[in-house]
């Protein structure tokens, strides 16, 4: 049985952080099919793009093995987010990490 954090199209302005299991972040392909785009694991944290821009997701987020999972809404940490310029050069920092592979195919 398939066990959706969120999926694709909703709003969802959180992060999480995995303390243990696996999350999956699938896109639908044209065809009707679920790829998966990014593989989370235990120490990882992810930012729902509906964090930062309030719109839907562009892909679901699926938990792939039994997970426990963090979740912090936005508007319960956004000022501290805002005010802590080491934590938002980690976020930066976090984000390269994963957009660098996507882009060297």
């Amino acid at each position: 049985m398939e066990e959706y954090i969120a999926r694709y199209g909703e709003v969802w302005p959180h992060l999480f952080l995995i303390e243990s299991g696996e999350v999956g972040i699938l896109k639908m392909s044209s065809e009707g099919r679920n790829l998966g785009v990014l593989r989370l694991v235990a120490g990882e944290v992810f930012w729902s793009p509906s964090f930062f821009d309030c719109q839907p997701l562009p892909a679901s987020i699926e938990v792939r093995t039994n997970a426990v999972i963090y979740t912090w809404h936005r508007d319960k940490i956004l000022d501290v987010i805002r005010n802590a310029t080491d934590l938002l050069w980690q976020v930066c920092l976090m984000l390269v990490k994963r957009i660098r592979p996507a882009s060297e195919f």
